[in-house]
């Protein structure tokens, strides 16, 4: 009898010594915040937000979460509040920012969702309230496009700027309505920036005169 409790406390010792070496590493912050998003806790994942190693992107993403399950749940005060927190957000922030056109479309497009969402549950002055309150239009992207005017014949320097200037007008002709190019630098070729908007305000108006809010 003593032999065998000898032999099940010596094979009790192993069986531990190995779940001791099998331990679940500890999460990191990051992960930390995704595993209380999936538990709906925000202001835990907010606090692990703060301690990652990209805390306004990781802050951003649980904002984000968190509009969304308050507008599930209907309550648009809620949402209100998180996109003001949103606007707050850094956009030029050594590495760890929100890109300002990225921080654009994910507010405003949230706001037309609210402005529609009143709207729908008969509360139209709140509606009109967020849709007066739209900026008329803000960017959201923009490219590059290299413009140059020499060619392979040698040619002067005011020949290459009427040429670069020829193919400036070309491209601003083709553009959208929504699409603006910066103005002619008056040389021979330039990397433009070409930036898209789009107009919130004026597409909150347009779900109000869906519900003939005015």
């Amino acid at each position: 009898m003593k032999i065998k409790l000898c032999t099940y406390l010596f094979l009790l010792a192993i069986i531990q010594s190995g779940c001791g070496n099998h331990r679940s590493p500890k999460l990191s912050a990051a992960e930390n915040v995704d595993y209380y998003l999936s538990q709906n806790k925000f202001q835990e994942a907010l606090e692990s937000a703060a301690k990652s190693v990209s805390p306004n992107q990781d802050k951003f993403k649980v904002l984000k979460f968190e509009f969304r399950y308050f507008f599930n749940k209907k309550d648009l005060g809620q949402c209100i509040s998180i996109l003001n927190e949103e606007k707050a957000m850094p956009t030029n922030e050594s590495d760890d920012f929100i890109g300002e056109y990225t921080l654009n479309k994910v507010i405003y497009e949230n706001y037309l969702e609210l402005v529609r969402a009143f709207c729908e549950n008969g509360q139209i002055d709140k509606a009109k309230k967020i849709t007066y309150e739209l900026p008329k239009s803000v960017a959201y992207d923009e490219r590059i496009e290299h413009i140059s005017g020499y060619g392979d014949d040698n040619k002067s320097e005011q020949y290459y700027i009427r040429n670069c200037r020829r193919k400036y007008n070309a491209i601003k002709k083709a553009l959208k309505s929504n699409e603006e190019i910066e103005a002619f630098k008056e040389t021979e070729y330039y990397d433009y920036t070409i930036t898209t908007y789009e107009y919130p305000r004026e597409q909150a108006m347009k779900i109000l005169e869906e519900y003939k809010g005015f």
